[in-house]
């Protein structure tokens, strides 16, 4: 479920606004609000997660990990039925990066080629973030299909990968290992839908009447790769 502050006009969201604060220095997540009450609309189309916070899971329907599956309402208490939360996610941008696990500054002082051969040693890891409720594992779903098929949910940096070159006299050459990412930036819209009374209701499907708009969440996160390589520049 997701517990987060929202920016709302006239019962639609407002202009996406940048929040968050940065963890370990790698990814930034945004600060935990209330969520509120919207507009009560037709299921929008492009949810592609649907999570069950109360009632009785469907027969046959797997329900997504973290979801709350209960059981009846006991006797004398309100009718129970299903409420569903959906998700879904919008791209605003996608800037490539290359970030830097290890190093080596590689020196000829002399009036000959030296060759040199260096090996990574430290390694460093880089994560997608994901607000509470949502897992990092659809969000890496969604970067595969809109930003790069490349894309992890999590990446470490290998050690021990050997690199070898040659530097021209009287030259400096920075040699860096590390990996692709992308800084991204997009946002997550939710709806709550509140199926038939006692009735194990699935999802709705789009267009279905009485979805409620429940939030509106900007995001920005590190996407890493697995596109790792040793890269030279001048020193």
């Amino acid at each position: 479920m997701l517990w987060f502050a929202r920016k709302r006009q006239e019962g639609r969201p407002v202009a996406l606004a940048a929040i968050g604060a940065l963890l370990s220095g790698f990814f930034v997540v945004i600060a935990p609000g209330v969520a509120s009450a919207g507009a009560i609309v037709a299921c929008p189309s492009g949810i592609t997660e649907w999570k069950l916070l109360a009632g009785v899971r469907p027969k046959g329907f797997q329900d997504p990990k973290g979801s709350l599956d209960t059981e009846a309402s006991p006797s004398g208490a309100p009718p129970w039925r299903n409420l569903w939360e959906g998700y879904r996610y919008t791209l605003v941008s996608a800037v490539p990066q290359f970030l830097v696990s290890d190093g080596r500054a590689l020196d000829n002082g002399t009036d000959a080629p030296v060759s040199y051969s260096v090996t990574s040693s430290v390694s460093k890891t880089y994560k997608i973030s994901a607000t509470t409720g949502v897992s990092a594992e659809k969000v890496k779903d969604f970067l595969n299909f809109n930003v790069s098929t490349s894309i992890e949910s999590s990446v470490t940096t290998q050690i021990g990968v050997t690199f070898s070159t040659v530097v021209p006299p009287r030259t400096r050459l920075i040699a860096e290992y590390g990996t692709d990412v992308y800084q991204v930036t997009y946002y997550i819209e939710a709806w709550r839908w509140r199926g038939p009374v006692a009735v194990a209701a699935p999802p709705p499907a789009p267009g279905t009447a009485g979805c409620e708009e429940w939030g509106y969440y900007p995001q920005s996160t590190l996407a890493p790769t697995r596109l790792e390589t040793w890269r030279l520049r001048n020193g």
